[in-house]
């Protein structure tokens, strides 16, 4: 069973920056949940603490939180493919819930394209 976390823009796509940034859908076996852009409450990127890489961190709000751990626990041991504008920028699976409220995306990406893929979640970068 696969389950999907996709980070679009919000509204209509184009080629522009969009206001309030990205939604967070999560797909798992066919249901469909969504954190809306409200329920992002950051986006930042930087170096990771212990690896020295550029990391993309988001911090959701206590809802989108509460339902990222729903779906973390309900599908655990199983693939969630987290996708930003459409790109799938990973693929693990769920080894225990997410219950903080923070993802961190890693991937050997320079820190320009870090900064780039913090904009698109933040609405400050147009995808494409």
């Amino acid at each position: 069973m696969l389950l999907a976390l996709v980070v679009g823009l919000s509204s209509n796509a184009s080629s522009e920056p969009m206001p309030g940034g990205a939604e967070i859908i999560l797909t798992a076996q066919g249901q469909i949940y969504t954190i809306p852009v409200d329920q992002i409450a950051s986006v930042v990127a930087r170096t990771g603490e212990f690896t020295g890489t550029p990391v993309v961190e988001l911090e959701l709000s206590a809802e989108g939180a509460a339902l990222l751990a729903q779906v973390t626990t309900a599908h655990l041991n199983q693939q969630l493919d987290l996708a930003v504008c459409g790109d799938v920028l990973m693929s693990p699976t769920v080894r225990e819930p997410i219950t903080g409220g923070s993802l961190l995306i890693s991937g050997g990406f320079s820190m320009e394209e870090a900064t780039t893929l913090a904009g698109r979640i933040a609405g400050q970068v147009p995808c494409g």
